[in-house]
């Protein structure tokens, strides 16, 4: 999103008669990081045009640069920001009717004004309140697509439930940060928005499982955000799945970056069912997941376009290659009871050998031998995926060369 900038050149031909024709283009209004202060620049509002027709030359642009020779005009662009009413700068301060004060009457006034063609809202980071938004969502005719609160630490639950009730028609929602929120969200979420294609909760770690099967028995669904919600599992995502393809969410995004608890159970099981719409799945810092996932990936998600699994640490070169490590458990030398076991309560006393830990471990090099054979059979590894274009295997520590190179040659 790049500031509109007035030329002297286009100065002349702009008027009222295009000024109030340029209002009535689908807007989106952005208060992202909007605090009430007493610098009247930081009041400065900014409107979004989503998608307009240029009135001077009657033709839509689309050009992503301002500065391109296809816009003459220097209004290019399907999203384009223009300063709301730029005399505000000599307003003072202090008078509350001052539309330089980012304050709830004047941003009502401004919903009022604009609702027959407000589409999108965005109150990141803003300390707005639960009361405040019950009176936005409220706003008589007001009708909105799209509300972001990312970072909105002063929202609860009784907040989204106010504004779903009174905003159904809501297709994205970004409640990404909002610390005190809880399933109860979910669960309002899931039972008032059937219009809903895009979902982020990230960050707000007390969401549990419960309400994750109503969600995801939305059929209009299509993107889920569900990153850092460390008690996620994935089993009611998967439940929520399990119905038929009319009466459950078609997702094509999923992120669920740093779900510890995801395993391999849920991986596989997601893979199965969502294998004819997900083109991106995002597994970074899932720590519990191995090598079996990735076979799972490969041989279910032909469609995916994007596949993250940095930090997994327990992906080798094998799930890489869709191989099964062929090695044998042989029992320790050193240990003359092979049965002998202790808890990890007590400590060493000396009578026997510590079991060997997971992260201890060292895999199994692949060797030429087994890269042949890997070329020669026609595994599940990510070679499989088609239409792969971005693969993350960032700090995957047990990978070396021998798979890499393949599967990205």
């Amino acid at each position: 999103q790049r500031p509109l900038c007035w030329p002297s050149s286009l100065a002349s031909h702009l008027s009222a008669d295009w000024t109030s024709r340029a209002w009535t283009a689908s807007l989106c209004l952005e208060f992202s990081s909007a605090r009430k202060s007493t610098d009247s620049r930081s009041g400065q509002l900014c409107l979004v045009w989503r998608s307009w027709t240029c009135p001077i030359c009657a033709t839509c642009l689309t050009s992503p640069s301002v500065d391109s020779p296809a816009a003459p005009h220097a209004f290019a662009g399907s999203r384009w920001l223009a300063a709301l009413s730029p005399s505000s700068r000599g307003c003072p301060v202090g008078d509350e009717n001052s539309s330089a004060l980012l304050s709830l009457r004047n941003l009502r006034r401004l919903l009022t004004e604009q609702k027959s063609t407000l589409v999108a809202l965005d109150l990141s980071r803003t300390s707005i309140t639960p009361e405040s938004l019950r009176t936005i969502a409220q706003v008589p005719d007001l009708v909105l697509k799209e509300l972001c609160f990312h970072g909105c630490k002063e929202l609860t639950d009784y907040s989204v439930e106010a504004l779903v009730k009174h905003q159904p028609s809501l297709q994205r929602l970004d409640i990404s940060a909002c610390t005190d929120l809880t399933s109860r969200s979910v669960v309002a979420i899931a039972w008032g928005l059937k219009s809903l294609t895009h979902l982020s909760v990230s960050h707000d770690w007390r969401i549990t499982e419960k309400g994750l099967a109503e969600l995801l028995s939305v059929p209009s669904l299509r993107s889920l955000d569900l990153s850092e919600c460390v008690h996620v599992n994935g089993t009611e995502i998967v439940k929520g799945l399990m119905g038929s393809n009319a009466s459950r969410a078609q997702l094509k995004i999923i992120n669920l970056r740093s779900c510890n608890y995801i395993r391999d159970l849920s991986v596989f099981s997601l893979a199965q069912l969502l294998g004819d719409t997900l083109c991106e799945l995002d597994l970074t810092s899932c720590i519990s997941v191995t090598d079996l996932s990735v076979r799972a990936i490969a041989t279910y998600l032909q469609r995916l376009v994007v596949l993250r699994l940095g930090w997994c640490k327990q992906v080798t070169d094998w799930g890489l290659l869709g191989m099964v490590e062929m090695t044998m458990c042989e029992p320790d030398k050193d240990r003359g009871d092979k049965d002998s076991r202790f808890t990890r309560t007590f400590g060493n006393m000396g009578f026997f050998k510590p079991p060997c830990l997971p992260f201890e471990a060292r895999p199994k090099l692949v060797t030429e031998t087994d890269l042949e054979q890997f070329k020669q059979q026609a595994g599940a590894s990510l070679l499989a995926l088609s239409r792969l274009q971005e693969l993350d295997l960032s700090s995957c520590s047990r990978l070396t060369d021998s798979s890499i190179t393949q599967v990205g040659g």
